[in-house]
């Protein structure tokens, strides 16, 4: 029997994302170097929930500061670069959660959190 890894929807909405954050590495490369390293690191310890919200949140972070380097004709990034960190940590979370619900853990989701209608499939 083969094993072959299963690409949920969720990891495929990740890579999309990732692409679509792309568009604004031109701002700060490396913080956005910094964001897709942590976003490797998170993919790869999904395992362990707490480290992989751990490098999530970096993730996260230095993207958000990414757009702190926005000049006045690209003030719109700043709210694209938000919408991409939203969806990202709504992705990410739910993974993290499910991984976590697999083991018996416990995890406090910030995303999450903040949406209305959550439920996994």
């Amino acid at each position: 029997m083969l094993f072959t890894p299963k690409i949920s929807k969720q990891n495929e909405r990740l890579q999309e994302l990732k692409i679509e954050a792309q568009e604004y590495s031109g701002l700060n490369p490396e913080l956005f170097k910094d964001f897709l390293n942590n976003m490797t690191l998170f993919e790869e310890s999904l395992e362990f929930p707490d480290l992989s919200s751990n490098y999530l949140y970096q993730a996260i972070d230095a993207l958000e500061r990414t757009a702190l380097y926005t000049t006045s004709s690209s003030i719109n990034a700043i709210d694209m670069i938000h919408e991409i960190v939203k969806e990202i940590g709504v992705e990410a979370e739910t993974m993290i959660l499910e991984s976590s619900m697999n083991k018996g853990m416990s995890f406090r989701p910030i995303y999450l959190n903040n949406i209305d209608d959550f439920y996994i499939e």
